[in-house]
């Protein structure tokens, strides 16, 4: 128990102390204050959204899958540009590799399955 507390007054007879400015005791009961989950209720969401963010589908094209390339025809375009594929997804509405570029370095790089458009590229 904290060495510092202060004393807030009587509530139905029972005493109602403050260990700091986010937790109090209600009789013998430590019991969280409004501030406290505030706070606590923004870092939730916070942390929910940018989860969510992480693993949201990519959105690279509105177009039916009729009018996508095929799989196998995006691959060859790529390795006759240069880049080594080591894995191909196809997450959301997007064409998605894992290898290298024509510099050899290594690349994640989100493609529009309609024309072969770079959406999103990151490259270490």
């Amino acid at each position: 128990m904290p060495s510092k507390i202060k004393y807030l007054g009587h509530l139905v007879n029972s005493q109602i102390l403050a260990y700091s400015d986010s937790v109090v005791e209600y009789g013998n009961q430590p019991v969280a204050t409004k501030e406290f989950e505030m706070k606590r209720l923004a870092l939730i969401l916070t942390l929910s959204m940018v989860s969510g963010f992480a693993h949201a589908k990519k959105n690279c094209t509105d177009q039916p899958k009729e009018k996508w390339m095929k799989e196998e025809d995006f691959k060859n375009r790529l390795e006759s540009e240069g880049y080594k594929i080591r894995k191909f997804k196809q997450p959301g509405s997007c064409y998605e590799i894992y290898g290298t570029n024509k510099e050899g370095k290594k690349v994640e790089i989100y493609f529009n399955p309609v024309d072969g458009t770079i959406v999103r590229e990151e490259a270490n």
